[in-house]
C-alpha cells in the first residue's frame, strides 16, 4: 500500500469514524466564552479490506497521518443527553456537547485490530456543558 492509497481511505473515510467512548482529563476556564473541559474520545472505523492485505506497520501510517493538513481535517460533533431516572419518574437531565478535530496534533494514539478489522483512535476534544 502507497502513501497516496492511506491518505485517500482516511480523507474519504472520516465520516464512518464511530465515537465509542468520552473521558474527561479536566475543566478548563472560559476561554471560549463559557466553561469547557479538555476530554479524550475513542472512535472506532473500519478501513477498506486493502489496508489489511499486507503487512500493517504502524510508523508508516504514523508518517502519512502526519501529513494531513488543517484543511482535511474532520471535525466532528457529538452531543449527548444523560438523564437519571428514578422510579420511573425523569429526575435529571444534563445535555453534553463534544467537540473532536481529527487533525495529528489530537491524535494522541491509534491501533489496528486485524481480529476485527478495525482501526481505534483516541482523539483529544472539548466538552461543553448546556
Amino acid at each position: 500500500m502507497t502513501r497516496e492509497d492511506v491518505l485517500q481511505i482516511f480523507k474519504s473515510g472520516f465520516h464512518k469514524l464511530q465515537l465509542k467512548k468520552v473521558v474527561k482529563l479536566g475543566e478548563g476556564k472560559e476561554r471560549v466564552g463559557r466553561p469547557y473541559s479538555v476530554c479524550l474520545g475513542l472512535f472506532e472505523f473500519e478501513p477498506p479490506q486493502q489496508v489489511w492485505d499486507g503487512e500493517i506497520d504502524d510508523n508508516f501510517f504514523k508518517q502519512v497521518l502526519g501529513e494531513f493538513s488543517k484543511e482535511v481535517s474532520n471535525c466532528i460533533t457529538k452531543k449527548f443527553t444523560r438523564k437519571v431516572i428514578k422510579n420511573g419518574n425523569l429526575k435529571s437531565s444534563q445535555v453534553s456537547r463534544y467537540v473532536f478535530d481529527v487533525i495529528p496534533k489530537n491524535v494522541l494514539a491509534f491501533k489496528f485490530n486485524k481480529a476485527t478489522k478495525t482501526l481505534k483512535l483516541v482523539v483529544r476534544g472539548y466538552g461543553f456543558e448546556k
